[in-house]
């Protein structure tokens, strides 16, 4: 059974368990309040990146975006000998990812289907918690969350053309990404295409991120605001910012729209 979510959209756990059981009630309280649940054949997370931690029991996440590794925790005493980490690991569970950045958020953007590529039991996070630790991989489409379509940035030449789009780290961290799209919608900010009124939950979330400032003119690395050094754009006007060196400003390319109508 698939789980019909799109990665890179944001879901909230009643949201969630509605497309796994959606003609069951939505339990409140329960596992479904915590950090993970096995419903169905799926092991289903919700993580907290780069949080501070606040109760004993909470353990923030990491995910590192350029190697698609994310090391997860579970809850105290949690190890590999228990029967949802023991299906977990036998293949019986689907592991499925949400992360969030602000425990204030009730939605969490969809990371995917990782690979596990290691674990350890007993793991001291500090005195007195010690629990499983899980190393997770996220293939190229996961990690690259605005990189190639559906979640992303094109990075490759345009057949008949010579036309390439580079992708930065910037555009590709689904933290940056994520605050982008939640300021300005998912919504084209130069021909102003909406998907998801188009392809209706296909295109939830979905647009590609654009980096306002060309990256030979700001550095390798510095800070970026994700409300004014990126944009969303569509495919289409992504391309055409990309189909001249220098890159076109958005501004260059509303105008030449603007003239053509």
């Amino acid at each position: 059974m698939l789980l019909k979510l799109r990665v890179g959209a944001n879901y909230s756990r009643k949201e969630v368990r509605e497309k796994i059981r959606p003609f069951d009630a939505f339990p409140l309280g329960g596992a479904w309040s915590t950090g993970y649940v096995q419903e169905a054949a799926y092991f289903v997370i919700f993580a907290n990146l780069g949080m501070p931690v606040g109760a004993a029991r909470e353990v923030p996440s990491t995910y590192d975006v350029d190697s698609g590794y994310m090391e997860w925790f579970g809850k105290t005493n949690a190890h590999s000998a228990q029967p949802i980490f023991r299906d977990l690991f036998a293949g019986k569970l689907s592991p499925q990812v949400f992360v969030r950045w602000d425990s204030e958020d009730v939605s969490y953007l969809y990371l995917g289907t990782p690979m596990i590529a290691n674990y350890t039991d007993f793991y001291e996070v500090r005195k007195n918690f010690k629990t499983i630790k899980i190393e997770f991989k996220f293939g190229a489409s996961n990690s690259e969350l605005a990189s190639p379509p559906p979640d992303g940035l094109p990075s490759h030449s345009v057949e008949g053309g010579r036309l390439a789009v580079q992708v930065n780290k910037y555009e590709r961290d689904p933290r940056l990404r994520l605050e982008c799209i939640k300021f300005y919608g998912a919504i084209c900010q130069i021909c102003r295409f909406d998907f998801k009124s188009v392809y209706g939950e296909l295109g939830r979330d979905f647009c590609h991120v654009h980096h306002v400032r060309p990256l030979s003119e700001v550095g390798e690395e510095h800070g970026v605001d994700p409300t004014s050094d990126l944009i969303p754009v569509c495919p289409n006007c992504h391309a055409m910012l990309h189909a001249k060196t220098p890159a076109l400003t958005p501004i260059e390319l509303k105008e030449t729209i603007r003239n053509l109508k």
